[in-house]
């Protein structure tokens, strides 16, 4: 044995020797790792843990009981071993695929040679979550039988792929072997010709079936091709395809794609330039061809394992002996259309080789294979962490019917040439103005998402013609179907200059704002309410009517800029957006301003504006809209009021007779005058946020009983259900919003004298600090706390009975303080509202401040 260069102290040489034909800036190695002892050892397949380390499986001839056994190390999120352990008898043992299960286990699938009914036999081990031997299982005949690869099944048994000579029509077949959740045989399947056929790769697919990568000898134009084989939920075949030319080519690895076709990595030497590379086939769902690529250089290269990324790329690893130092671990990363983004190689002078890759949870990457270039022994398990990918562009697109689709032109967009051009989102117009509706919208919708694409909708704004709220409700009746999980947030597309006098809305900076403000407030409410999903709309907007916007904004909505006016429109750098730099997406070619061809993208006749996402694929993926949970969730069980239980985030519990609710209460009375009692219950309870109700009829409840359902909230009567029969209980539970929390300045849940009285402090001294906008108080974002802003105030203090009866109704509440207010503001009527005298100055024949601090002690005060 020689004596071997260690990677972790002689750094320096490593970083000479990770050499890489970059095309892009490639990520960096977080750590690198060896495990085994004074003899062979190797890894075959990694999978990162639940809690964030690693599983490796292999083999070893430096412990165990055999030749070799199954190798089995778990290591934490650093690399460094927890434990390992050893399966197998007395002869050759090996495994090639592991994967944690749902019970925190471990399923391992390989080959056994000690304990087979033929030469070699599939070896199936299962342990605990310590690596402790639970039951293994072993599957063959009188022959040679491997299996190459298992994975849990959404039943709780097991999938195995491989190969066997002890059963099928040819020299060698494909084997399928599905099991229970104890490995019992279930079924065995085999696939293949007269000639020689192995399965190296499986996966289950979405519909419950199988598919499975591997060679072929008997159905191939050359020595050997690419076999790719679907089955059903019970393994028969459905379809089955080969790929390659006229030498060897071999399929090593798949997995299904998120848009429902099929990724397979392994070797051709049909193709490239050298004696063998790295064959990379991309399909459609029934398994033709899209596209082929291969990477490699002058000498040998294969790929051995494929996953698809985050960002809708690919990660393959394998080795090379085109690069590097003659003979390493190859690392390719490529974009959603298969190009090649960059490659890297990892080990040293001597021999080393990846076999399995996955991304990791922080979007880095986790390789397991073998060195023989580092380590204590002749080979050694090697696990290479690498980082997250560099910052790349997440590219996108927003289409309209500018361009086209069958119901305006007879011509649809080709989304899955969009797809495969590598353009991962699409924002699709759905509406304008309050009436107007996209009629390529759905058609866009449909299309983009069933090709894989991320989508959402956006509504064109015209705030200088209609309404906010006008605005907001159509967009939401054009656009509910896609607002909901899994979709894009929608935006909110603000371009139209607002502030020509003619224009019925005339509206100004501020103004402009309050009109996106009520937008996506009343977007974001309807989708709570109606299909209780977390919309958060963005905001779009270009660099011109970004000065009609506040700036403030840019703070409270993430952003969509539009901003094409950089050298080459291309999204290289970042906009220039003055003082909107906090941007999640940027429109950094539009076609009207870049006058070139960059614009055309495939599938789509003509220029179209072309987006990028300032982050990757991870992050965008927290851009889709969620499920909504409200803040409270009262439960209220029907003919049983015992049982009605109110919760909080707090934890709060409230039952049985409501007393903890004060102002809460249970009655039966007859509401509509039929002489039959009907349930009501009565929450008056005062926290901010929104609440949902569901009632759910007790046992004794009959059918034809009634209910009613009101709640008293912010001093405002809701009846949410009135005479209601048991039968007809709606589906979908009651929902209702508290609104104090826009003048809650203190955040305690209650808008009371505190707040009032920080108000007033603001409000009376007449000016504020920017950027803070003076505490939360300037409501109106213009950077002064003014008239204005105390009726915004006002809208909201709806408390309960106050003094002061201006309106003589035999209470004083909301209304005699917005009575109170206009005389103050305007100084009409001053008889009754110049409160400030003491004995030694009578009124002052003004309404100002000190009426209005008279005014708020004795209304507080209940005088």
């Amino acid at each position: 044995m020689r004596n071997k260069t260690t990677p972790f102290i002689y750094l320096v040489l490593i970083l000479l020797i990770l050499m890489a034909v970059v095309v892009s800036a490639e990520p960096v190695v977080e750590w690198e790792k060896t495990f085994g002892g004074s003899y062979d050892d190797n890894g075959r397949s990694v999978q990162q843990t639940s809690d964030g380390g690693y599983i490796i499986a292999g083999q070893t001839c430096s412990y165990g009981a055999g030749d070799y056994d199954v190798y089995l190390v778990k290591t934490d999120s650093a690399g460094n071993m927890q434990w390992q352990k050893t399966f197998g008898g007395s002869h050759y043992d090996g495994g090639y695929s592991v994967q944690q299960t749902t019970d925190g286990g471990y399923i391992i699938a390989g080959e056994t040679y000690s304990s087979s009914a033929g030469s070699h036999d599939v070896y199936l081990v299962k342990t605990d979550s310590s690596g402790n031997l639970q039951w293994q299982k072993t599957f063959g005949g009188s022959r040679f039988d491997y299996g190459y690869s298992v994975q849990q099944t959404t039943d709780g048994g097991y999938v195995i792929a491989g190969e066997t000579s002890s059963y099928g029509a040819g020299g060698c077949d494909v084997y399928l072997v599905k099991t229970d959740s104890s490995g019992n045989l279930q079924w065995q399947k085999t696939f293949g010709g007269s000639g020689s056929d192995y399965g190296r790769s499986i996966q289950q697919t979405t519909d419950g079936g199988y598919i499975i990568a591997g060679g072929t000898g008997s159905y191939s134009a050359g020595r050997d091709d690419v076999y790719l084989v679907k089955t059903d939920s019970a393994g028969n075949m459905q379809w089955q395809k080969t790929f390659g030319g006229s030498d060897f080519d071999y399929g090593r690895s798949v997995q299904q794609t998120s848009d429902g076709g099929y990724i397979i990595a392994g070797h051709t030497g049909s193709y490239g330039t050298g004696s063998s590379d790295v064959y990379l086939v991309k399909t459609d769902s029934a398994g033709n061809l899209q596209w082929e690529k291969t990477f490699g250089g002058s000498y040998y290269d294969g790929g051995y394992s494929v996953q698809q990324t985050s960002n809708g790329g690919y990660i393959i690893a394998g080795r090379t002996g085109s690069y590097g130092t003659g003979g390493d671990v190859y690392l390719v990363k490529t974009d959603s259309a298969g190009n090649l983004q960059w490659e890297k190689t990892f080990g040293g002078s001597d021999s080393d080789e990846g076999f399995s890759v996955q991304q990791t949870s922080n979007d880095g990457y986790i390789i397991a294979g073998w060195t023989y270039s580092y380590g204590a022994g002749d080979y050694d398990v090697y696990l290479i962490k690498v980082g997250p990918d560099p910052a790349m562009p997440v590219k996108g697109i927003d289409v309209s019917s500018y361009q086209g689709c069958k119901e305006k032109d007879g011509q649809d967009i080709d989304w899955s040439q969009v797809y495969s051009a590598g353009y991962s989102f699409a924002l699709v117009r759905a509406s304008w103005w309050d009436s107007g509706v996209d009629k390529c919208f759905v058609t866009n919708m449909e299309n983009a998402d069933a090709n894989g694409m991320l989508v959402g909708a956006y509504h064109f704004a015209y705030p200088e013609y209609a309404d906010a709220g006008s605005e907001a409700r159509h967009f939401f009746n054009v656009a509910k179907d896609y607002l909901k999980e899994g979709y894009l947030r929608p935006a909110l597309d603000v371009e139209n200059d607002p502030c020509f006098d003619s224009y019925p809305y005339n509206l100004r900076p501020k103004g402009l704002s309050d009109w996106v403000n009520k937008w996506m407030d009343t977007v974001q409410a309807l989708a709570r309410q109606e299909l209780h999903t977390e919309v958060e709309p963005l905001l779009y907007v270009n660099r011109t009517y970004a000065d009609f916007l506040d700036e403030h904004l840019a703070n409270v909505y993430d952003l969509w800029i539009a901003h094409p006016k950089t050298p080459t429109c291309n999204p290289d750098g970042e906009p220039d957006t003055k003082k909107w730099n906090n941007w999640a997406f940027w429109q950094y070619y539009d076609p009207r301003v870049c006058g070139d061809n960059s614009g055309y993208v495939p599938g789509i006749e003509g220029p179209v504006d072309l987006d990028v996402f300032n982050g990757n694929m991870s992050r965008l993926n927290t851009f889709k809209i969620s499920a909504w949970q409200p803040d409270f969730w009262i439960l209220y069980h029907l003919c049983s009021p015992a049982d009605m239980v109110v919760t909080d985030p707090d934890g709060l519990s409230i039952s049985k007779d409501l007393s903890q609710i004060p102002g809460a209460a249970y009655v039966e009375i007859d509401i509509d005058g039929d002489g039959d009692l009907d349930e009501e219950i009565s929450i008056p309870y005062k926290k901010v946020g929104y609440y949902q109700i569901t009632a759910v009829p007790e046992a004794n409840a009959l059918p034809d009983d009634t209910y009613s359902l009101e709640v008293v909230l912010d001093g405002q009567t809701m009846v949410l259900a009135e005479d209601v029969q048991i039968k007809d209980i709606p589906a979908e539970p009651y929902i209702f919003e508290s609104k104090l929390n826009r003048s809650d300045f203190d955040s305690d849940g209650d808008v009371d004298y505190v707040d009032l009285a920080k108000m007033s402090q603001y409000w009376l001294a007449q000016d504020c600090n920017y950027p803070d906008w003076c505490g939360g108080v300037d409501l109106n974002y213009n950077r002064f706390v003014d008239f204005i802003d105390f009726g915004l105030f006002a809208k909201n203090w709806l408390w309960e009975k106050i003094p002061a009866d201006f309106d003589i109704d035999g209470d004083v509440d909301f209304q005699d303080f917005a009575i109170f207010a206009l005389a103050w503001l305007t100084e009409e009527g001053q008889t009754g509202y110049d409160l400030n005298c003491d004995i030694a100055i009578p009124y002052d024949k003004a309404i100002n401040e000190k009426d209005l601090q008279v005014f708020t002690d004795n209304w507080l005060l209940g005088r």
